[in-house]
């Protein structure tokens, strides 16, 4: 849930990150970096799936997998290349991952039942719903000043994500969100007593 939130706020704010942080002569990288963001949002999945695979004792598939990928990789990378620049060999990173992440996921289906629908669905609709929300900003807001554009926007999105997520999945949120603040606030704890100490 925090890759797909994480890649609409990239999305629709890279033009304005990029120049902050670099300046306006690297904003032809932009479609680039919006491109590869395909490839970070999987990333993720497919290594998880990829331990599965050795956790359950069978790193031959992963082997398997990863020769396909490099099957799809290497003429796609090259046509792609040809045609499209350097945005063809983003696009052809991110089909070699999406192959991965796709094989891997009907592999680990034979091993760990899971429901694809509840892990993808609502997070889906929440960056179409956010993403909604950038679209319009950067076509019918007009705002003046980078950090401007760059705060409205994400906060935004961030609205729009968040509000989407907690009406369709609220009682997973509920269940799950103090399992994971609790070690974190330990933690935060111990840090703090230990400065004082």
């Amino acid at each position: 849930r925090t890759g797909f939130l994480m890649t609409a706020l990239l999305v629709f704010g890279a033009s304005e990150i990029t120049i902050i942080l670099f300046g306006r002569i690297w904003l032809p990288i932009v479609p680039v970096f919006r491109l590869m963001l395909i490839y970070t949002l999987l990333d993720p999945l497919y290594q998880n799936l990829s331990y599965l695979m050795v956790a359950v004792g069978h790193p031959n598939l992963l082997s398997r997998i990863r020769l396909l990928q490099i099957s799809i990789f290497i003429p796609s990378v090259v046509g792609f290349a040809w045609l499209w620049s350097i945005n063809g060999v983003a696009v052809a990173a991110d089909l070699m991952m999406f192959s991965g992440t796709v094989a891997l996921t009907v592999y680990s289906y034979r091993f760990v039942r899971y429901s694809l629908r509840r892990m993808f669905l609502w997070p889906v609709v929440a960056t179409a719903a956010s993403a909604v929300a950038g679209y319009v900003l950067i076509h019918w807001v007009q705002l003046t000043g980078l950090w401007w554009q760059l705060i409205v926007k994400s906060l935004s999105i961030l609205s729009v994500y968040t509000m989407v997520l907690y009406l369709t999945e609220r009682d997973t949120i509920h269940q799950y969100v103090p399992q994971v603040l609790q070690p974190l606030w330990t933690q935060f704890r111990a840090l703090l007593s230990f400065r004082f100490i």
